[in-house]
């Protein structure tokens, strides 16, 4: 990303500079493949082969999608050209605190998560899938709310492991029904965890594991609080790209805890 940030032009405050090309000629997406496979990956375009530039050619639709870059310019409309739109000149401005918000892909995050031995129930993968597709599409009160859902199947999954746990530590703890109140449901499920963070913290290997929770908690209780209620909150990409990084440690200890659960 930062390769491709280099490309389309580096921001400052005062505006956008050192723009590779020079500022007057034309962005492509063949130079943007060439630049990001000598200077990310040290190769030729031709060495780098079809599948990198199928790599660089979704990120490039991804930031389209999310309205940063549009084909064509002021004299031809369309591709292989591309124009930095003034939201994209705003994303160049904020420097790399936002590189990790253009995902390739939902396969990509999943397989992120799966690297680090999280591996999603059905349910939960597939509204995490929405949360994802919809943050692309630039919809971030859609995304917000499919994760929360997607954290409430798996808040459903750890409810299931703790009911039929061996493990005798956890064997006795008793939640909320499933036919109850589902905000009855979280806050017994935090009450149940606080005093076990420590041990939570030796099975999943995430430190202080009490501050993800409680934010998505915290999440999940004002999303349903906002449904029941005329007036819609404001989101924009920001929250819904932190509530999309928030979720990688929340999962990590929602499935981590699963997990052993089921095979203590």
């Amino acid at each position: 990303m930062g390769v491709l940030k280099e490309y389309l032009g580096l921001g400052t405050p005062s505006g956008i500079k050192s723009r590779y090309p020079a500022p007057q000629e034309d962005i492509q997406i063949t130079g943007i493949e060439k630049r990001v496979a000598e200077k990310a990956f040290e190769v030729s375009e031709v060495e780098w082969g079809m599948a990198g530039k199928i790599e660089v050619r979704k990120l490039i639709w991804n930031l389209v999608l999310q309205g940063k870059l549009v084909p064509g310019t002021d004299t031809d409309p369309g591709l292989p050209f591309l124009t930095i739109t003034p939201e994209g000149e705003q994303w160049l401005r904020d420097g790399g605190g936002q590189d990790r918000s253009i995902f390739f892909s939902s396969d990509e995050y999943l397989q992120r998560l799966e690297s680090q031995g999280v591996v999603l129930g059905e349910v939960a993968e597939s509204y995490l899938t929405e949360a994802i597709n919809s943050y692309f599409n630039n919809c971030p009160r859609a995304s917000m709310v499919m994760l929360g859902v997607a954290v409430e199947a798996l808040f459903d999954e750890v409810d299931d492991a703790i009911s039929e746990t061996s493990n005798k530590e956890w064997s006795n703890i008793r939640l909320e029904p499933k036919n109850g109140k589902y905000s009855r449901r979280l806050e017994k499920f935090r009450k149940v965890i606080e005093p076990r963070l420590h041990e939570v913290t030796k099975i999943t290997q995430v430190q202080k594991p009490g501050l993800y929770l409680n934010a998505i908690l915290d999440h999940i209780r004002q999303m349903r609080n906002d449904g029941a209620h005329s007036a819609l909150p404001n989101h924009d990409m920001n929250e819904a790209f932190a509530m999309l990084e928030l979720f990688t440690r929340v999962a990590k200890i929602m499935v981590g805890l699963r997990d052993y659960l089921k095979n203590p």
